[in-house]
């Protein structure tokens, strides 16, 4: 799953969401908290580099 994660990151963010929510809510808490956190900061970067 993280595999595919890192592949769809770079071509479009919204792909990669879709492929990281279906995995977050069958991880624990902590690490579900961890990957919001990563995903913000994937679009955070993608917004400032348009």
């Amino acid at each position: 799953d993280q595999c595919n994660a890192q592949q769809v990151l770079p071509s479009s963010n919204n792909a990669s969401a879709n492929v990281k929510f279906p995995t977050v809510t069958q991880e624990p808490k902590k690490t579900k908290r961890k990957t919001r956190n990563e995903l913000a900061k994937a679009t955070y970067i993608v917004r400032i580099s348009k």
